[in-house]
């Protein structure tokens, strides 16, 4: 939501993969914590835009915080691995990727 300001319930199931009574779920649940607002487009009666809350702007940042960190540890991790060790992680990850999304 952070980096899509005009993001609305249908665009979030887009995004997501998931149906738009999932992502509907989803926003309420974060609407209940405080962390965004549904505001009614003014063109479109069906349309619901979700803007972040000033506490949903700061869990946005932390959460983007937390994956520059992770990213430099595994980067630091990977710069020690030849390129077999790396060939090997892609492979991996390609695999579980797949088999993650028949399940």
């Amino acid at each position: 939501i952070a980096e899509n300001p005009e993001l609305h319930i249908s665009g979030l199931a887009r995004l997501l993969g998931v149906t738009r009574g999932a992502a509907s779920q989803t926003a309420g649940r974060l609407e209940r914590k405080g962390m965004i607002v549904k505001v009614p487009s003014l063109d479109d009666n069906k349309k619901i835009f979700l803007k972040l809350t000033k506490k949903g702007h700061t869990a946005a940042l932390n959460h983007k915080n937390a994956h520059e960190k992770y990213n430099a540890v595994v980067s630091d991790i990977l710069s020690g691995a030849d390129s077999s060790q790396i060939q090997f992680l892609a492979d991996f990850f390609i695999r579980f990727e797949k088999s993650m999304k028949e399940t």
